[in-house]
């Protein structure tokens, strides 16, 4: 009798809880009102604030224990490290196979077509988007982000003088506000722990005299370091076997047909044009314009 009466008020405590789990979630909450009984209505209102305490309490003990992560990607609007134009940055709070993506949008020939029509099933009637762009979240390495804030010009760039890391991100937002009156996002991108581990790839650090915190300057030869190791990944014959299309297509437009050199010696050098131009495509000019 006792197991049956336990086996009974578990399930009602968990059908509570998952209530009040609905009711945060989606704003939708059991109509009390429309029970007739008021006896019933008593029992069920005391019922459903069970369940509510015990889901403020579950919540309360995830947020606060290291088993639990925030699974949410942070959208952060930010100067692209080429154009300086903003950009949408998906950086995911979760782990994830990459640390920030860029938000790439490809847009159709005016020939093409231009909408989507999307379903989930071929049972569901769908709808059409009449954007008919394509957006992909792509791979990027935070430190071409960094280094868009950090040396935008050559003046920046070639500066020898070290700076706290809350000079060079005010810094940063002064250089850029120049172009666009807010850059709301770039104090948040620059106060995240993950991209100042980055700033070692890219510069000099010492310890400040206090001992309270390291003060930085960018170290150019780091930076075409980094890019040499870049450039030797993506020259890879397997980098190269995978995306033969995109790759190759690029590689193509890039042939010089140099007298005295055979066909493979060209298309070497069109590979290696065509991993300039890439990584070209994602630094600061002033650092593209010293790196060859």
């Amino acid at each position: 009798m006792l197991g049956r009466l336990f086996h009974y008020t578990t399930d009602v405590m968990l059908v509570s809880t998952v209530l009040a789990g609905i009711k945060h979630t989606s704003g939708l909450a059991v109509n009390v009102d429309a029970i007739p009984e008021q006896n019933v209505r008593g029992v069920l209102r005391s019922l459903l604030g069970a369940g509510e305490y015990l889901f403020e309490s579950s919540l309360s003990f995830a947020q606060n224990s290291k088993y639990f992560h925030v699974d949410t990607i942070d959208l952060l609007v930010l100067p692209h490290p080429r154009s300086h134009i903003p950009t949408y940055f998906a950086v995911p709070q979760a782990p994830c196979p990459h640390e920030m993506y860029e938000l790439v949008v490809v847009r159709p020939e005016k020939s093409a077509a231009r909408s989507w029509f999307i379903s989930s099933s071929a049972q569901e009637q769908g709808h059409v988007l009449g954007d008919g762009a394509l957006r992909l979240l792509s791979p990027v390495d935070p430190v071409f982000v960094l280094l868009g804030l950090l040396a935008p010009d050559s003046a920046r760039c070639e500066s020898r003088q070290f700076r706290a890391w809350d000079d060079l991100v005010d810094g940063a937002c002064d250089w850029h506000a120049q172009h666009r009156a807010q850059w709301h996002d770039i104090p948040v991108f620059l106060g995240m722990q993950r991209v100042l581990a980055h700033a070692d790839r890219i510069c000099d650090t010492q310890a400040m005299p206090t001992g309270d915190g390291h003060v930085y300057r960018l170290n150019v030869a780091k930076i075409h370091a980094l890019l040499d190791v870049k450039a030797q990944k993506l020259l890879a014959d397997d980098v190269w076997a995978k995306a033969p299309e995109t790759l190759g297509r690029y590689a193509r437009k890039c042939l010089d047909s140099t007298p005295g050199k055979t066909a493979d010696e060209q298309y070497e050098a069109a590979r290696r044009n065509t991993v300039k131009s890439l990584l070209h495509a994602h630094i600061p000019a002033c650092i593209a314009a010293g790196w060859t």
